[in-house]
């Protein structure tokens, strides 16, 4: 995350920060941490949700966007960065992409944590290149233990 913030920062000013939901929201927030401050305020992050497989978990033909952007958000005279924690297919990130796209910003920047060989969209900012196998991140599958007693902290 550092190298990707690093030279997004020196390179652009980002307007506004678009994560994809789920995985994208860590990274969004870390990067909005270290960017630049717009009119004195810290960068506008906002998020996106994206399907890409139904409750079965198995894959759907299309994925689609079903958490869209605020309708009135103007993003044409906006710097946009996209970013997602991986682009395991392309699928997902391809299909936030052009959404985000579709509402005309002036310049739409894409960055990603890990790519993997497998995926067919190459994002402008690329943290690590990967090969296929599954990545475990920290964020993934935590669950709270039940409370052993009803006490409010």
């Amino acid at each position: 995350m550092e190298k990707i913030g690093y030279h997004i920062s020196h390179e652009h000013s980002i307007d506004y920060v678009i994560a994809i939901g789920t995985g994208g929201w860590l990274l969004a927030k870390i990067l909005r941490n270290n960017l630049p401050p717009k009119n004195g305020l810290p960068v506008t992050v906002y998020s996106i949700g994206i399907l890409g497989y139904d409750k079965d978990n198995k894959l759907l033909k299309e994925p689609y966007v079903y958490q869209k952007l605020p309708p009135d958000l103007d993003l044409s005279d906006k710097v946009v960065l996209l970013i997602d924690e991986v682009t395991d297919t392309g699928r997902i990130y391809e299909t936030g992409y052009n959404y985000v796209k579709s509402l005309k910003p002036k310049k739409l920047l894409t960055a990603v944590l890990h790519k993997k060989a497998s995926s067919t969209f190459l994002p402008d900012y690329v943290g690590k290149y990967r090969n296929n196998r599954w990545i475990r991140y920290p964020w993934d599958k935590v669950r709270w233990k039940k409370a052993k007693t009803k006490q409010r902290i």
